[in-house]
This record gives structure tokens, sequence and C-alpha cells, in this order.
């Protein structure tokens, strides 16, 4: 069909099985730093990274891997390691969210001066790199970027060093995306007025409407689950974590976005979420057109 599907999954993990080499590994090595054996948990890091059992991690997968690569190494005494560690995750994904709560102060301490020393360079750059967009009027490449020095400046659990050095840019970075949304409203009141047929559909079809049918899934595997297993007793006070998950499915089948509207863990959602978008289906069908 020539509109999208909703479909909302929720979720409850009793101990869903890793759904490859590697992100089974991932999970040993996991287990490795809950036993507080450290020095194991960096071998089978070792070995995922070097592709020894010949399957590469998947991207949200790396940023685990530093992550806990990083708690390992602080946690042997090696400070100068993790911190080139998280270095590499944050210039790599700057908006990777650390869950403050279940990571011990002394290495949240090294997060937060890591993001100060990388975050504010790297928010001057899109900053001067979407000014630059604006001013040869490639605005989308510069709103684009420029709501990316937002986006950092508001990110959840940023340390208020980095905060601070990065606010001053989002003030302007927002002035100048009021300016682009000024051009716009300025540019669809100047146009003649125009005859337009009936718009197709756009929102999503629910199981609320008539004569539609709910796309079946191909592919929806989970990634795997022992990421929580550390954090269950305390976080969720000895429960299983449940979480309400969101896709849209277009008429290809393939999810065209996801949304946690309920967080399963603050560890384990990103992955989840990346893993969503590689999930496939049969597409809706509504009076049996897709």
């Amino acid at each position: 069909m020539g509109s999208l599907r909703r479909v909302t999954i929720l979720l409850l993990f009793l101990g869903v099985a890793a759904t490859g080499a590697a992100s089974g590994r991932v999970d040993e090595a996991i287990a490795f730093y809950d036993a507080a054996r450290y020095a194991e948990a960096l071998q089978v890091l070792d070995e995922i990274e070097a592709g020894s059992n010949g399957s590469a991690p998947a991207a949200d997968e790396r940023d685990v891997i530093d992550q806990y690569r990083a708690l390992c190494l602080l946690a042997l005494d090696r400070p100068a390691e993790a911190r080139a560690v998280l270095r590499r995750l944050v210039e790599r994904r700057p908006e990777f969210a650390f869950p403050a709560g279940e990571l011990p102060p002394r290495f949240l301490s090294v997060v937060r001066e890591t993001q100060a020393d990388v975050l504010p360079s790297l928010a001057r750059a899109e900053y001067r790199a979407g000014k630059a967009s604006y001013d040869r009027r490639a605005y989308s490449e510069a709103e684009r970027r420029l709501r990316r020095v937002v986006s950092l400046a508001e990110m959840d659990g940023l340390g208020p060093e980095a905060r601070a050095s990065i606010e001053d840019l989002a003030d302007l970075a927002r002035g100048f995306l009021g300016l682009m949304e000024n051009h716009r409203v300025k540019a669809v009141a100047s146009l003649p007025p125009a005859t337009f047929t009936a718009p197709t559909r756009s929102a999503p079809y629910t199981a609320a409407d008539q004569g539609v049918t709910p796309p079946v899934a191909l592919r929806q595997e989970l990634p795997g689950w022992r990421v929580l297993a550390g954090a269950v007793s305390t976080f969720m006070g000895g429960n299983p974590p449940k979480g309400t998950l969101e896709v849209v499915i277009d008429e290809r089948g393939r999810v065209a976005d996801a949304r946690l509207s309920r967080s399963v863990h603050p560890f384990y959602d990103g992955r989840l979420l990346a893993a969503a978008k590689r999930w496939r289906y049969r597409p809706a069908t509504k009076d049996r057109k897709p």
C-alpha cells in the first residue's frame, strides 16, 4: 500500500538467545566483567575484534565492546588505555548514552572528562560546516549539521563542563535554524494558489483500520540479552526487564522507524533499536493490496 504500517511489539526478556556468534561472545565478555574477571573479559573482546570466530561485530556491538573494554581497563588500573578507548568511542558515536545510574563513579568521571575534551571540538567543526552550508544556501546540509550541534548540547547525561562549552554554539545554531524556518515560511507564503488533489494517506495504518492485514515477521531477531544480566537484580528488583517497541513498516517490508515507548534498560535500548532497523517483514496489505 502507499502508506506505512505501525506495529507495537511488547518485549519480555526471559532469556533470549544471542543472534550470532559475535553477539554471543559479547555476552560472554560481559559475564566475565560482571564476575570481576577483567583480564578474561579483555581476552574475549580482543578475539571478537580480531574476528577469530569469523563473525565481525555489528556497529551497535562495537559501542558495547568499547564501553566494556574501558571498564575492564580501568578496573585493572590501566587508566591511560581506558581513556584512549573511551575517546575512540566518543569520537565515533558522540551521542552514545552512558547510563549514569549503572556505572562506577570513577568510570563516569573519566567519561565526563573525555566528553569535555572531544565534544566541544566536534561541535565547533559541525557548527563551522553548518554555517558555511548556510552561507552558500545549501540549507538541507546546514540544517542537518546545525541540528547536530543542538542535539550534542541537549544530550542526556552530558557532563556540565562539556555542556557549558557547547551551549553557546547551540544557541547560535538555533538562531540559524530559526532563520531557515522563516525562509521556508516566506517561500511558501509567496507561492501562488494551487489546486491540490486529495493527498495519499501518510499516517501509518493500525489494527483498528478496516481491511488491513498486518505484516508478518520474516526476520525479527533480538540482540543477546546477557548485556542486562549484571544489572537486572538491582535495576529491576530481580524481575525480568520489559519494554514496548513501536516499529513502522513500509510497503517493502522494511522498518522505516523504530522507537521505544517503554525502555527495556539503558544498556540494552541502543542495541535493540539498531537491531530493529535490520528486521524484515512481509508487508501489510489493505484490501489485499500491499
